[in-house]
């Protein structure tokens, strides 16, 4: 990755490394830009998890606040409970309603919350969005807040390991359709940068200007990973395209003109 990085500094420094672009294969390209897409999401695998293994030991204590003061008897797919019902903790944003006489309709006036009624479990998203989970799928059982709390506190090894599993399932799986997407995208200014070449004259082809392209995203994908942690997105935005173009074009204009 080291070769990777001095290669991108030349290029960012030379605005005739274009030439050295199109030499290469559009495999080769690909690859290149590829490996930032891979580098990105390491580092935010690498921060998840340690954010994960933080916050881990903190869960019975973040949790002790979250978590209502009921008992909950699963068994056989049916839910039961000693608590005075319909039983609701939360606020204007997210609610908590153990009702097993209810309905799902009751989280209708809820922007987003959990519903438990006696044979499933209504969780709705701020989207307006609602899942339903039959309770025959759950493990019978009595759930307290002592009982929950105690085994978050002795398995902090298993919430480790499924946490990470879970941030390395979706990684792969956000990484996969990033990188389609984006590609996507890139294919959009692939014909610009043709179209381009043959207005000032130089001598590319539609695979070249592909390379080109390739390379001059590096630098705004870089940019657009870091602005995820700034509110400025629209800025960051404008600076992309800005750098995509400044590259992109300057590289163009500085291959040799085409031969008559």
């Amino acid at each position: 990755m080291i070769a990777t990085f001095k290669e991108t500094l030349a290029s960012l420094k030379d605005l005739k490394y274009g030439q050295t672009i199109i030499k290469k294969t559009v495999r080769q390209a690909l690859w290149y830009w590829t490996k930032y897409i891979l580098l990105i999401t390491a580092l935010g695998v690498i921060l998840a998890i340690a954010a994960l293994a933080y916050y881990a030991p903190q869960l019975p204590r973040l949790l002790g606040d979250q978590i209502p003061d009921i008992d909950l008897t699963l068994k056989g797919g049916l839910a039961s409970t000693t608590v005075k019902q319909p039983f609701i903790v939360g606020d204007d944003k997210f609610v908590f309603i153990l009702d097993t006489a209810g309905k799902p309709e009751d989280l209708d006036k809820y922007p987003a919350g959990i519903l438990i009624l006696a044979d499933k479990v209504v969780a709705k998203q701020d989207s307006g969005s609602t899942r339903t989970y039959p309770l025959k799928d759950f493990p019978d059982g009595t759930f307290t807040k002592t009982i929950i709390l105690d085994w978050v506190k002795h398995n902090q090894p298993t919430i480790l390991g499924l946490g990470a599993g879970a941030i390395l399932i979706f990684a792969i799986f956000i990484t996969g359709f990033t990188w389609a997407w984006k590609l996507g995208g890139l294919t959009i200014f692939t014909p610009l940068i043709w179209l381009a070449s043959r207005i000032i004259k130089r001598n590319l082809n539609f695979a070249d200007s592909f390379k080109l392209v390739l390379y001059a995203s590096v630098l705004p994908t870089l940019v657009g990973a870091i602005s995820i942690l700034s509110p400025t997105s629209q800025i960051s935005s404008i600076i992309q395209l800005g750098l995509f173009l400044l590259y992109s074009v300057g590289w163009l204009w500085y291959l040799p003109h085409k031969k008559d």
